[in-house]
């Protein structure tokens, strides 16, 4: 008992983000079956068939069960559950639960009717949690969650859930209307329509097609005895195949590469799509957002790709092609060099022969003075051709 209590204290502080994109099923479910675990001395594997069984077992099957000592579902969950269950009102969703699983022995219990199973046990403590927790988490319009799937395509749809606030509130809400205003239209099947049913704790699924890429859309719930649940889907965003960050070659000046690009050459890092590479800041940008205070300094320099491009440099750079200056960094410059080396000149040996006098000569291995005439120009370079370096920082 004490072990669901400490569930439910944490998750009455779950993260704010959860309120806003979490699916409130998945991140319940570990707590709940936690829960119902601890209380009935389950495995957490058997949590689920242990509840398929409590439903679908009848009263007079169940304590027949028992009584020949075989256990029913092997604990005593069907004592827990809301007398609905199995001969209770017809019009009760656990009802439609036992007959659904009754009539397929092989279908395993859903993860959404695992927990509305839970949210009717007469054990308070497990119920709650169970209630607390999907109330807690997902997108929220009052007695409603949805979840919006796919909003960057051109098919999306969006799941609705009714999660009861107060213990007065009906077991389902009928729809009265599902409009929708803007750049989308609803797609077949129509699942919500003028008198569909909404079971609490359900989930009810609607696709919508877009009409306009660059256009909001605004589809509108509509529940007899609830407020509107208005759901804004916003403009698709337009994809952009270039990268930012990426550096591209062109033989364009800046101003009619801004032109051509659909730019403007009176530079802004916040507002340009294009930068030169000539050192220049772009604070207020995308790239400066991730890391790149300035653009690389691209003028009079040849590019040369990093020893390191990822985590694990998987294989590593082979050794005959590694830039020696062990960690650069992008953007870093490297001043020009020859590669050590020699050139030897040799000893002179020489003698006199059919000379007259005297010569005094000293025991070494003289050496001549030579050079060589200066050749080549100011700097050691391959054959190129010039070009402008442009890099995409929004």
């Amino acid at each position: 008992m004490n072990r669901v209590m400490r569930v439910t204290l944490l998750l009455l502080v779950l993260p704010a983000s959860w309120a806003t994109k979490a699916d409130p099923y998945a991140i319940c479910l570990p707590a709940i079956e936690n829960a119902v675990t601890t209380q009935y001395h389950l495995q957490s594997s058997k949590a689920k068939s242990a509840v398929r069984d409590s439903i679908t077992q009848s009263r007079d099957r169940y304590d027949q069960n028992k009584a020949d000592g075989s256990g029913g579902v092997g604990v005593d969950l069907f004592e827990v559950i809301g007398a609905n269950v199995s001969g209770g009102s017809s019009s009760s969703r656990v009802t439609q639960l036992s007959e659904k699983y009754k009539r397929d022995s092989s279908l395993a219990l859903s993860t959404e009717d695992f927990l509305y199973t839970l949210t009717t046990v007469e054990n308070p403590e497990v119920a709650e949690l169970a209630r607390d927790c999907i109330r807690s988490v997902g997108l929220s319009q009052g007695a409603f969650r949805y979840t919006v799937n796919d909003v960057q395509t051109d098919d999306f749809s969006i799941t609705y859930h009714y999660v009861p606030q107060a213990s007065t509130d009906p077991d389902f809400l009928t729809v009265t209307n599902l409009t929708v205003n803007g750049a989308a239209r609803v797609e077949s099947p129509l699942t919500l329509t003028g008198g569909t049913r909404m079971d609490s704790y359900a989930g009810y699924t609607q696709r919508f097609r877009r009409t306009k890429d660059d256009e909001p859309a605004l589809v509108q719930l509509d529940v007899h005895g609830r407020p509107t649940v208005p759901v804004t889907i916003a403009a698709k965003k337009k994809f952009d195949p270039l990268p930012v960050g990426m550096v591209v070659a062109s033989p364009l000046p800046w101003g009619q590469f801004a032109q051509v690009s659909g730019d403007s050459a009176s530079f802004d890092p916040r507002r340009n799509k294009w930068a030169p590479c000539d050192g220049r800041p772009v604070a207020g940008s995308a790239l400066a957002t991730g890391g790149a205070a300035e653009t690389p300094d691209l003028r009079g320099v040849f590019v040369r790709g990093l020893n390191d491009f990822a985590a694990g440099n998987v294989p590593p750079v082979a050794a005959d092609r590694a830039d020696p200056d062990a960690g650069r960094r992008a953007g870093d410059f490297q001043a020009d060099e020859l590669k050590s080396h020699s050139h030897e000149l040799g000893y002179h040996r020489w003698g006199l022969k059919n000379g007259n006098g005297d010569v005094n000569l000293e025991a070494s291995q003289p050496r001549p003075s030579a050079s060589t005439k200066p050749t080549g120009g100011a700097e050691t370079r391959p054959k190129n051709v010039a070009l402008y370096y442009y890099v995409k920082i929004n």
